[in-house]
C-alpha cells in the first residue's frame, strides 16, 4: 500500500532529523572540538542545521551570519575553535559568572532565585536524568563523566539516541522497540519541558557572538516546535 508506505518513510524520515538536531545542539553546549570548528569554518555545520530545519519545517530561521560577523578575527580553522571556546567559556563555565546556566537544576534554581543553590550531582534532575540513561542502558562517556546527569550536551545527546533508536526500529517494523524507545523518549520529555526552551532563549539573548546567538535561535526554533 504506497500510501502507509510514504507515511512510514515520511515518520522515519522526520525521526531521524531530530536525532540529527539533537545531536548538533549537544555538540554546540559542549566544549568545542576542532571537528566543530572546521564544520562550522567550512560552513557544512551551518548547511545541515538548516537541511534539517527545512525538513522539520521549522519556519523562518535566520539567515547564517557571514564568518567576519561570527568570528571577525578568524583567518583559519584554529581561529575559529579559539573564538568558539572563548565565546563558550563565557557562556557557559565562567569561574565567576556564566552567562547562562550549562546544568538543569543550576538553570532552575537561577530562575526561581533559590536562596540555596542545589548540589550539582546529587539534585532531583541530575538523578533521573541518570536514571533514564541507565535505563536505556547507556552510559556516561569518558569526556562527559566529570559532568552532573542533568547537563544540556548529555540530556541532549541521550535524546539523539533514543532517537536514532526509535528510527531503526521504525525501519525494522518492530512494534515492540517502537513502543520501548517511544516511552523512553516521553519520560525524558519532562527535562526538555522543564529547561528547553529557555535554555536557548537565554543563549540568544546573551551570546558573545553572531553564531552561537544564530545557533541558540535554531535551537529555540527546534525545541518549541518539538515540544508543541
Amino acid at each position: 500500500m504506497p500510501s502507509q508506505n510514504a507515511s512510514l518513510d515520511n515518520s522515519i524520515s522526520r525521526v531521524e532529523s531530530t536525532a540529527d538536531a539533537f545531536e548538533i545542539l549537544s555538540l554546540l553546549t559542549l566544549l568545542p572540538t576542532r571537528q566543530i570548528a572546521q564544520g562550522v569554518w567550512s560552513g557544512a555545520l551551518q548547511k545541515d542545521m538548516h537541511a534539517i530545519a527545512h525538513e522539520l519545517e521549522l519556519g523562518n530561521i535566520e539567515n547564517t551570519p557571514e564568518m567576519h560577523e561570527s568570528f571577525p578575527y578568524a583567518a583559519n580553522e584554529e581561529d575559529v575553535l579559539e573564538e568558539m571556546r572563548r565565546a563558550y567559556t563565557a557562556l557557559f563555565t565562567h569561574p565567576k559568572k556564566p552567562l547562562v546556566a550549562i546544568t538543569e537544576m543550576s538553570f532552575v534554581d537561577e530562575k526561581a532565585h533559590a536562596k540555596i543553590s542545589s548540589s550539582a550531582f546529587l539534585n532531583e534532575a541530575a538523578l533521573h536524568a541518570e536514571a533514564c540513561y541507565k535505563k536505556s542502558g547507556f552510559a556516561l562517556s569518558n569526556e562527559t563523566s566529570r559532568e552532573p546527569g542533568d547537563h544540556m550536551g548529555i540530556e541532549l545527546e541521550f535524546l539523539a539516541k533514543v532517537h536514532i533508536n526509535l528510527a531503526t526500529a521504525l525501519i525494522n517494523e518492530d512494534e515492540e522497540q517502537q513502543q520501548r524507545w517511544a516511552e523512553r523518549i516521553k519520560e525524558f520529555n519532562s527535562h526538555m519541558r522543564t529547561w528547553g526552551i529557555d535554555f536557548f532563549e537565554a543563549c540568544r539573548n546573551t551570546a558573545p557572538n553572531a553564531f552561537y546567538a544564530w545557533a541558540a535561535s535554531f535551537g529555540s526554533s527546534f525545541m518549541r516546535a518539538y515540544l508543541s
